[in-house]
């Protein structure tokens, strides 16, 4: 937890700078991605059951981790997770791939 009581964000950058050849896209921008953001990413974008779903596989895993792993782990399970459906998966477990009309 942090010091004003909000949960630890799974992932923080900060003072992220990133160039395109000479333009300055991104200037000390900040991200936080906390376990719910991670959810909706896993579950598709915009879905509900999806979110559910999301939510029960990395619970579980986490959770079954710990029986073989050091429970210090558990966020990196987590993660290890949410990447291996996202390769599989891209628009998540129920998402929808879509398609941009020009």
């Amino acid at each position: 937890m942090s010091t004003n009581g909000d949960p630890a964000p799974l992932l923080e950058l900060d003072g992220v700078n990133t160039y395109y050849g000479q333009i300055h896209i991104l200037e000390d921008s900040n991200l936080k991605v906390g376990e719910g953001e991670l959810v909706c990413l896993l579950g598709g974008i915009g879905n509900a059951y999806g979110a559910l779903a999301g939510g029960m596989l990395i619970g579980v895993a986490q959770e079954w981790s710990t029986l073989v792993i050091n429970p210090s782990m558990k966020v990196a399970v987590g993660f290890a997770v949410l990447i291996l459906v996202l390769l599989v998966r891209p628009q998540g477990l129920f998402g929808r791939a879509r398609s941009v009309e020009r």
